[in-house]
């Protein structure tokens, strides 16, 4: 894809978002997701009226005096966007493809931050970590993570999860909300322990974008099926494959479910706003 016609996309999803977010919904957002907290700032003396658990038992052992730990409000809201640039992105049984929903879906979270000025982070990943933005604030960094998000896919590259992962839990971004965006074809055992350590580190929310053919798979008899990722070809029962597809999905759900993940799933061909409008309505039920 040329640089152009990269910009002209860049240009149509910065227009398409901006008018789809709005600042209620921002709002929503904002109701939905807890800010940062409290942020440790001091030892200070014990004073009458002090709550007990805030003592710092260790500096009580080291000078003899009843020390307790002072925090002040944290006012930054961290955000960052994880999107799966991998081959299997590329697959669409019908417009638009996983890829440019995960794109939509993550220019208007860029946005949502950036109208309830939260620093925003962008990690995009395949095989490998393919990009990182730091996050910082304002419209032109906004501008540069849609741009960011925008570059194309390339055939041949596989999804790892481990590597996202492992960046997240050694970043220590404390109290950030994290995004990840993805088909979650298949997580081996090692990055089932990683997703657990990231669910107590972040308040992580897993996007997940399945083509229609994955919920009400069409076919029977025998087939020659492709893995997009590898180009390797085989002969497939389709009956057998769609029961495959779906016990997959459930056993994703059941595994997101044990780990208490908020999970929102995209189809293929469904109109991706009003789901996102929807979680955001529900999250902020739940948390009154």
């Amino acid at each position: 894809m040329k640089q152009s016609e990269i910009q002209a996309r860049v240009a149509r999803l910065q227009f398409m978002t901006k008018r789809l977010v709005s600042s209620s919904l921002a709002g929503d957002y904002c109701s939905a997701f807890k800010g940062a907290g409290l942020e440790f700032d001091q030892l200070r003396e014990y004073q009458l009226g002090d709550d007990i658990r805030s003592i710092d038992w260790n500096s009580v052992a080291k000078t003899d005096r009843i020390m307790v730990k002072q925090f002040i409000q944290e006012r930054d809201r961290t955000i960052i966007i994880v999107m799966d640039n991998s081959s299997s992105m590329l697959f669409g049984s019908e417009d638009p493809s996983r890829i440019v929903i995960a794109q939509q879906v993550a220019s208007a979270l860029a946005w949502i931050g950036n109208i309830s000025k939260d620093k925003i982070g962008f990690l995009s990943f395949s095989d490998q970590i393919e990009c990182w933005i730091p996050p910082g604030r304002g419209a032109s960094h906004c501008h540069a993570i849609i741009e960011a998000l925008c570059q194309p896919c390339k055939l041949g590259k596989k999804t790892n999860f481990t590597d996202p992962f492992e960046f997240l839990i050694q970043l220590k971004k404390r109290h950030a909300v994290v995004f990840m965006i993805s088909d979650w074809i298949e997580l081996n055992q090692r990055e089932k322990r990683l997703l657990k350590i990231l669910k107590y580190e972040y308040d992580f929310v897993a996007f997940r974008i399945l083509d229609q053919l994955e919920k009400n798979f069409l076919g029977h008899g025998f087939t020659f099926v492709e893995d997009i990722e590898t180009g390797e070809s085989d002969l497939v029962d389709m009956d057998h494959f769609s029961t495959f597809l779906q016990e997959r999905v459930e056993e994703q759900n059941s595994f997101f479910r044990s780990l208490k993940i908020d999970t929102l799933t995209f189809l293929t061909g469904q109109e991706w706003f009003k789901q996102l409008t929807s979680f955001f309505h529900k999250r902020m039920r739940r948390l009154v």
